[in-house]
Formats: C-alpha cells, sequence, structure tokens
C-alpha cells in the first residue's frame, strides 16, 4: 500500500484484477543483476525477462496457483550447478548461453520465489552476504509448474548465479507446435470459470481468424489486444467480472488484463494457457557493472 488512493506497483504471488485508485510506480530495487558471460547476445535493460511464479486457476477476478508437488534440484557435473529436469525443459535450437549473478532482496510474500532468466539451464547458491556465521546451502526446488523456489524464506536476502539460453523466437520456426496434449495437462491450464462472459470466446475467435497452429493463434490475439487496447494504471475498482469490464466496456488496463485477457481467449479455444509474473527490464549502474531491477521492473 502506498498513499492514499494509490497502491504500490511491484511483484506479487497472487494476481487480484481489482483495485482502487492509481498503481504508484515504485524504485524500490528488489534485484540486483551481475552478468557473467554472454552480454554480447543481450540488452539487459530493455530485453532480459525474469520469470518469477505462474497461476493455473481463474476465479473469474484473479488467478490463484494450485497445489503443487516440488522436486529438489540436483547438482550437475558441470561446474557445481545444479540441473533443471530435461522434460520441464525441452530443447529448443538456435540459443545462446549467459551466465549471471543475482542478488534478491526479501519479497515479504507466502511463496520463496527464485527468479530467472528464461530458458533456464541450471543454477548454484552463493555464501550469505548478511551473516558471518556460516549458514547451510540454499536448496533450491521445481515443481510442476516449472517454479523455482528455496528453502531460506521470503524475509531474507538471497544470491545465487543462474546460467540460461537465450532463445531468439525470430529465428525459430513455431510452426510444428505440437496440438495434441495429455488429458491431465490440457485440464489444467484450459479451466474457466463456471460462467464466463460468452463475448470473450466470440472475441478470441475472431482475433485468432486464419491461424493455422497454438503459436500464430497466440500471436495474432497478443497483436490484436495491443492494437485495440490501452495501458493504464488507473484502478476500477472491485467488479464482478473485471475482464469483461476490461474488454467490452473500459478498453484500458495494466498489464494483468491484457495478460489475463490473452489466457483466457487462449483457453476458450482449447489451447492451454496462464500467466506469470515476473520482472522485465533493467537500468545499468555504472559503479557496480550490474543491473538494478526494481518494483517498477514488475
Amino acid at each position: 500500500p502506498g498513499k492514499e488512493g494509490q497502491t504500490v506497483q511491484g511483484f506479487s504471488d497472487t494476481i487480484d484484477l481489482g483495485h482502487f485508485g492509481t498503481l504508484k510506480t515504485s524504485t524500490k530495487i528488489i534485484l540486483r543483476l551481475e552478468l557473467l558471460s554472454g552480454q554480447e547476445n543481450l540488452n539487459p535493460e530493455a530485453s532480459i525477462y525474469l520469470r518469477g511464479v505462474s497461476f493455473d486457476n481463474y476465479s473469474g477476478n484473479g488467478w490463484s496457483k494450485s497445489e503443487s508437488k516440488s522436486y529438489p534440484l540436483l547438482e550437475y557435473s558441470r561446474d557445481g550447478y545444479l540441473t533443471i529436469p530435461d522434460k520441464l525443459n525441452p530443447e529448443v535450437t538456435n540459443d545462446n548461453e549467459f551466465e549471471y549473478n543475482i542478488y534478491q532482496e526479501p519479497l515479504h510474500n507466502e511463496t520463496p520465489v527464485v527468479f530467472a532468466a528464461t530458458k533456464l539451464l541450471g543454477i548454484k547458491s552463493h555464501n550469505r552476504r548478511s551473516s558471518r556465521r556460516r549458514q547451510k546451502q540454499t536448496k533450491f526446488f521445481i515443481d510442476d509448474m516449472n517454479d523455482l523456489t528455496h528453502d531460506q524464506g521470503e524475509n531474507k536476502p538471497l544470491d545465487y548465479t543462474v546460467r540460461s539460453a537465450l532463445i531468439n523466437h525470430g529465428a525459430i520456426n513455431l510452426d510444428p507446435v505440437r496440438k495434441e496434449y495429455s488429458p491431465y495437462f490440457k485440464e489444467r491450464y484450459t479451466q474457466l470459470p463456471l460462467e464466463l462472459d460468452e463475448r470473450i470466446t466470440t472475441l478470441a475467435k475472431e482475433y485468432s481468424y486464419a491461424a493455422q497452429n497454438p503459436y500464430a493463434l497466440a500471436l495474432s490475439i497478443a497483436n490484436s489486444l495491443n492494437k485495440d487496447y490501452s495501458y493504464t494504471t488507473e484502478g476500477v475498482g472491485q467488479l464482478a467480472d473485471p475482464i469483461s469490464n476490461f474488454l467490452f466496456e473500459r478498453g484500458r488496463g495494466h498489464c494483468e488484463y491484457f495478460a489475463t485477457a490473452m489466457v483466457l481467449m487462449m483457453r476458450t479455444l482449447g489451447i492451454p494457457a496462464r500467466p506469470v509474473n515476473g520482472f522485465l527490464g533493467s537500468q545499468y549502474n555504472s559503479y557496480g557493472d550490474y543491473y538494478i531491477v526494481t518494483e517498477a521492473n514488475a
């Protein structure tokens, strides 16, 4: 919370679409990112997306995450990294590896989130900054939604090194992306509220007209939303159906409205989809030679 009539914009492990007043951009530092290798292949100030937590269940006015079983990451033979299981990290060609340190401030969320740029290849922890005593090594976990967590609690800082692959989507042929999904996977990621505005399904069909595969369909919906709707930090309060209000009445909203609208439209067409919270972009600090990620980047 900020001043009266303001809500501070920042990372959260929940998505609640209704709010009063205006979102206030916060400059509070959440992460410091220090590039170790591969920086010639990316633009950290604009393009690095640090993935946080994903959601699968939509209630009609917000998102929650179903209970998921977590598995500990095991040590990989290369440089002491903990590896990401291949079944959760399918191979994508035409990518470049880059390596970076993350210094993460306490988030004070219920979920002990770990942030990393996609696609994540490996992770390892540092020694603690704030303690002179020897402390236990941080353990990292991954769940069946591909979200990373740790065992140190959200009220402590967290330092770790990550190895990721930078995917050049423009150079990848995504036309043959599979259209068949397991029953469990499809049921989980096409869940919709019992009473969904039928106009959302109609609009989804309009926006995805002539799309020949899931990727083209997603791209068509995203481009249409960006063209037909505008961004605002102003809230409209608690509504019974905030997405219908966004799509068919107001025509303006912030990032969670755009993401939710896209996911719902994908799901009405039978394509598994979900929203993910994280951070995009950073500001370079020349004195420390690192990049600052603030709440405003959420």
